[in-house]
């Protein structure tokens, strides 16, 4: 999927519409900057949130030669992304364990942020999310194993709802070699 301006610019128009209703329904001041967000939020999506819609993730595998006999761990991989249920943020933190295949190739470290931020570029279920990237990395690497936990907190729990002030989902995707013994390597 590529970006398409003119449904970028028909999303704008209708965001200009809920705005002036909003506007006219919550008695918000008019003086304010509010007539240019449709304009910066349909840019917002198109440009940013949503790019993991039509980027190729793919292009994120830079791989190495290495003779690697051992586990990596990579933790606290920022995690940004937006609620599919609610449209609201969630962030929080990835961990990524792999074991690679001996003497196989490797993915570069800053490939593993690269690729997590990616699939946090659309709608998003927590569990989803973890899902995606464990297949992705799994799929496409030379591994024996692989976790990923990722740990959020929810704005649609913290703003709306129940309006939690504290507390964070945990979800957690292993497979290959780790997939009945993965609690050993998380913290």
């Amino acid at each position: 999927m590529q970006r398409n301006e003119k449904i970028e610019k028909e999303i704008q128009q209708d965001l200009q519409k809920l705005i002036e209703k909003l506007t006219a329904y919550y008695e918000i001041d008019e003086t304010s900057d509010i007539q240019n967000s449709p304009r910066r939020i349909a840019k917002m999506f198109g440009e940013e949130l949503f790019k993991g819609y039509y980027q190729d993730p793919k292009k994120f595998l830079k791989l190495f030669d290495s003779e690697n006999e051992g586990i990596l761990t990579i933790e606290n991989i920022p995690v940004k992304s937006l609620c599919e249920h609610h449209f609201l943020p969630m962030f929080g933190y990835a961990d990524i364990v792999v074991k690679y295949k001996k003497d196989g190739k490797v993915l570069g470290l800053s490939k593993f942020y690269r690729i997590v931020d990616h699939f946090c570029r659309k709608l998003q279920l927590q569990e989803k999310l973890t899902r995606e990237i464990a297949q992705f990395l799994y799929e496409n690497l030379d591994l024996e194993g692989i976790i990923v936990k990722i740990k959020c907190d929810h704005f649609c729990v913290k703003m709306r709802g129940v309006e939690a002030e504290s507390g964070q989902a945990t979800s957690i995707v292993a497979k290959g070699i780790f997939e009945n013994n993965y609690r050993e390597y998380l913290k």
